[in-house]
């Protein structure tokens, strides 16, 4: 194997030349920062995908309950009235908006204990570093 590419798999035992380490090592990090963020984008887009599935259960039980009748199929239809097209609407952005927010933040606490720093989108939109 090439000592190039035994410094990539191990840069911290590559040694015998300091700037040709330093350069493997910043590319390791490179890496495993690149490495974190397409994980991120993965788990997050995950994250999403079932806080939607959970919204969409969450809104059809509850406003079932609530108001005896299924969930309009197609709100934005003139036969619904305004009333429950506008209430719909309202409680559905509500518990999408809710079930996202508590998705992302399971999944950010989740990125942070497992590489102790987080997210680069999470961070930059005011989290605390």
């Amino acid at each position: 194997m090439p000592h190039s590419q035994r410094c990539l798999r191990s840069p911290v035992v590559c040694t015998t030349d300091t700037t040709h380490s330093a350069a493997v090592l910043t590319l390791a990090v490179w890496h495993s920062r690149a490495m974190g963020n397409l994980v991120w984008k993965v788990v997050a887009a995950g994250a999403a995908i079932g806080a939607s599935t959970v919204a969409r259960k969450v809104t059809d039980g509850t406003w079932k309950f609530v108001s005896g009748q299924e969930t309009p199929a197609n709100p934005e239809d003139p036969d619904i009235g305004w009333g429950e097209a506008i209430a719909f609407a309202l409680f559905s952005g509500a518990i999408v908006g809710l079930t996202r927010m508590l998705a992302n933040r399971q999944t950010a606490a989740l990125y942070k204990r497992s590489t102790g720093t987080l997210p680069k989108e999470v961070a930059q939109k005011g989290g605390k570093p």
